[in-house]
């Protein structure tokens, strides 16, 4: 992934360098479609259903903040389920992570307890994609305002290449 922002960002620059007014579009278009794509998968009208838990475990990630590492927890989970007489398998906990990961490992370990196995809970399926089905579709609000910021910062980059491009 780091080697295909690298090779766009050289392209950008060239770009940019070649034609300088270039720029805001090249910011613009990439900003709002990136907000665009984040808000539509943010989407939680998902169908209620009951799934079978097959396993379940802590697991963690390790997030850097300006200072240190930090070292989140959150539920790891495979659950198997039906949908119009189709068996499928997940393993989403959550559409957004950041609505249920914690420093506490302990609290973790306790919400992990309780997804014990063959017990069954309850799911939202993506009617749209069934593939897709997750125990908590909750979304962060920090994460919807990420979304609209890059919306925001997309329009404004187009409004001010056009605007410059007609002057």
């Amino acid at each position: 992934m780091h080697i295909i922002i690298f090779v766009l960002t050289a392209i950008a620059s060239v770009v940019v360098l070649k034609w300088p007014n270039a720029a805001p579009f090249l910011i613009g278009l990439p900003s709002l479609i990136f907000g665009v794509w984040k808000l539509k998968n943010l989407r939680t009208n998902w169908v209620p259903a009951i799934g079978t838990v097959s396993w379940c475990e802590v697991g963690h990630e390790d997030v850097a903040t300006h200072f240190r590492v930090k070292k989140y927890f959150f539920p790891r989970i495979e659950f198997s389920y039906l949908f119009e007489n189709s068996l499928y398998i997940s393993s989403i906990y959550a559409i957004d992570r950041s609505t249920v990961w914690s420093l506490d490992q302990i609290a973790m370990k306790s919400i992990v307890s309780g997804l014990m196995t063959e017990k069954e809970i309850p799911i939202f399926i993506n009617p749209k994609n069934p593939q897709k089905a997750t125990v908590v579709n909750k979304v962060n609000p920090r994460t919807v305002i990420h979304a609209y910021t890059f919306i925001f910062t997309g329009l404004v980059c187009l409004f001010l290449g056009l605007y410059s491009s007609i002057k």
